[in-house]
């Protein structure tokens, strides 16, 4: 069944994806956002990618 192998492999990529936001957010203390405007988000992380 190829669309069961699809799908266990989309499961782990985004496993793989998590795994690396968890440590993004963690290592650079983003938990927390200081806004909850979008764009104020959008730039805080692109910051923090940068400094990063």
């Amino acid at each position: 069944m190829p669309w069961k192998d699809n799908t266990i492999s989309l499961y782990r990529n985004h496993a793989l994806s998590e795994q690396f936001h968890s440590e993004f957010t963690t290592d650079l203390d983003l938990e927390r956002l200081p806004s909850g405007k979008f764009a104020t988000k959008a730039l805080v992380m692109v910051l923090w990618d940068f400094a990063y």
